[in-house]
């Protein structure tokens, strides 16, 4: 069954004694030795986790980067600095719970707030496929078959960034949402994007950027042609995120929810999430500019009757939520997600 963990259960966890400037390789997930308390648990069958790098800096950007134990990759980009800080999720492979992680600077924070397990698989650096836009500003069916499997619900891509910033979005190949002009002021992020027959759909400002598919949901997944609409109607305070409300409810085995958060502003807005009616997690605000994130929210079943939420805060109503679908739990499978606060280095 998935969990998100709370402080007595040892995450979300801050990983401490990381490298600077060079790659921390094979850290053990499971030893205390490299988080700041006692390492949370993450069980044989692991197949990836997901983690979250802080910028904490007002002012300077720092590289980030994760890979799977094992991989030669080096794409390291630039976590964007905002006022109070900004941050990103990745998805990343492991190996035998061992992870490679890659920051800039000591003030770079990274937690690991969980874990999948069969539902998705994280693809080794043979099996990665990079791609690239042929089209400018216009969307464009991309055919990932090469590496992409046919059973495939979502694609798990990973955006480093091109020469300069530019601006990108992606949709379910079928859908007729047309939110673009967006794009992630993280300049190097990780995303869950929706596929159909082993194609995605990209809209990008130019052919220059760098997509790079590491990883799949082939299992316990349903994916949506459009987005829903999850948007909150008051801004400033924790609102309730109903996903048992929307037009395809989340059933009540779903464990998370797959949603695009998008800022149609011309400056920095915040938003955050955080587990339904849990008022221990602090808030994390991540600032989102004339863009899209593609995020995973915690769904929490409160009475097992369809009664799926979380909680969210927006600073600005130009800051909405769509959702493209779900992950279930599973017998013999599922997800291990907490939500990460910030904790003292």
């Amino acid at each position: 069954m998935a969990i998100f963990f709370d402080n007595g259960e040892n995450g979300p966890a801050h990983f401490t004694g990381l490298s600077t400037g060079s790659w921390s390789e094979d850290i053990d997930l499971t030893a205390d030795a490299n988080f700041v308390g006692t390492a949370p648990t993450v069980p044989a069958g692991a197949t990836g986790v997901i983690l979250r790098f802080v910028n904490p800096d007002g002012t300077a950007d720092y590289d980030i980067g994760c890979r799977k134990p094992g991989s030669t990759t080096n794409r390291i980009e630039n976590l964007y600095n905002a006022v109070d800080g900004n941050q990103t999720d990745a998805y990343c492979g492991i190996t035998s719970s061992t992870v490679d992680l890659y920051i800039e600077n000591a003030q770079v924070d990274v937690y690991l707030l969980g874990y999948f397990t069969a539902e998705a698989e994280f693809l080794s650096d043979a099996n990665q496929l990079q791609f690239n836009t042929t089209l400018t500003s216009t969307w464009e069916t991309l055919d990932l078959s090469a590496k992409l499997s046919a059973d495939a619900d979502f694609a798990i891509i990973e955006y480093d960034r091109a020469s300069s910033d530019y601006f990108y979005n992606f949709r379910h190949p079928s859908s007729t949402d047309d939110r673009t002009l967006n794009g992630n002021a993280a300049r190097h992020c990780w995303m869950i994007v929706p596929c159909s027959g082993q194609n995605v759909e990209c809209w990008s400002e130019s052919t220059l950027q760098n997509f790079v598919l590491v990883g799949q949901i082939t299992s316990n997944a349903t994916v949506l042609t459009n987005g829903e609409d999850a948007s909150l109607g008051t801004t400033g305070s924790y609102q309730t995120v109903d996903f048992g409300a929307l037009a395809t409810a989340l059933p009540s085995d779903a464990v998370l929810a797959i949603v695009e958060i998008h800022c149609s502003a011309s400056s920095f807005r915040k938003w955050g999430v955080r587990r339904y009616a849990d008022t221990s997690y602090a808030d994390l605000y991540e600032d989102a500019y004339s863009q899209s994130f593609w995020r995973i929210f915690p769904v929490v079943d409160i009475d097992d009757t369809k009664n799926e939420r979380c909680q969210a805060k927006v600073e600005n109503a130009d800051t909405d939520f769509f959702v493209w679908g779900y992950i279930a739990n599973a017998a013999a499978g599922g997800l291990t997600i907490p939500i990460a606060r910030r904790r003292g280095r």
